[in-house]
């Protein structure tokens, strides 16, 4: 049975900074559905039932990528060897049909500062 192993990559905060980035998707990859929403949800660590930090909400959302913009005051609080999930939410295909829930990056978060 085929399924989806999120891509790992860490995120860098750096003290004082915003933590701004853009997730594209491959462009052969199918568009994100209109009312597709997506959040980044910072934890503890990797363990099951760990401490959610921060839950960090997509500036923007369109058919090609998901973009974040974090202000610092939010991430200055996340301390290093955090983890974190980018959750990607894609509306119901038809009424009555649930959210589908999916991650699609996953890593460490480190500290510059």
């Amino acid at each position: 049975m085929a399924q989806f192993e999120p891509i790992r990559e860490n995120i860098k905060l750096t003290r004082w900074a915003d933590w701004v980035h853009i997730y594209r998707k491959d462009p052969r990859d199918p568009d994100f559905p209109v009312g597709t929403t997506a959040e980044v949800i910072v934890t503890k660590d990797d363990k099951i039932g760990s401490p959610i930090l921060a839950t960090w909400p997509a500036e923007d959302v369109n058919t090609d990528e998901i973009s974040f913009w974090v202000q610092s005051e939010a991430t200055d609080v996340i301390p290093d060897r955090s983890v974190y999930q980018l959750m990607v939410h894609y509306p119901p295909v038809v009424d009555g049909a649930e959210v589908q829930d999916w991650c699609w990056y996953q890593g460490g978060i480190r500290r510059t500062r």
